[in-house]
């Protein structure tokens, strides 16, 4: 099964997040923090990663640019950050390497069509003209 790591410190988005994740049929692991995802990443070996952007400690700008830059085996997971501070961490988590960014609250659809849409791009099929 598809595993999802959630980097968030905020137990009611944490929740929703999980719930929204879980009933699209992906495994869920948790992380309170920065520092705990980095932790975790090398052992759960998630998927994909969605963090909030204001977290204690390591933040999720920070947290990108330690996963794009220090954790080669992770360098090219796809990484969704959902914050309530859209306007002002837009264009540095999409410098950072953030697949995606979403302003809190996120639609429930539009979180899970991401996640769908980053671990299983759309393929386009390029036939010949005759």
């Amino acid at each position: 099964m598809t595993k999802i790591l959630i980097v968030e410190d905020h137990p009611e988005a944490l929740d929703a997040f999980t719930i929204w994740l879980e009933l699209a049929d992906y495994t869920v692991v948790v992380a309170r923090d920065g520092y705990e995802a980095l932790a975790l990443l090398p052992k759960e070996k998630p998927d994909l990663v969605m963090t909030d952007g204001c977290l204690p400690g390591l933040g999720g700008v920070d947290l990108i640019k330690a996963i794009r830059t220090h954790l080669t085996q992770f360098q090219d997971i796809p990484i969704i950050m959902v914050t309530g501070y859209y306007a002002d961490l837009v264009a540095e988590a999409t410098k950072a390497g953030a697949s995606r960014v979403f302003s809190k609250p996120a639609s429930p659809d539009a979180i899970v069509a991401a996640v769908r849409n980053l671990l299983n791009p759309p393929r386009i099929a390029i036939l010949g003209l005759h």
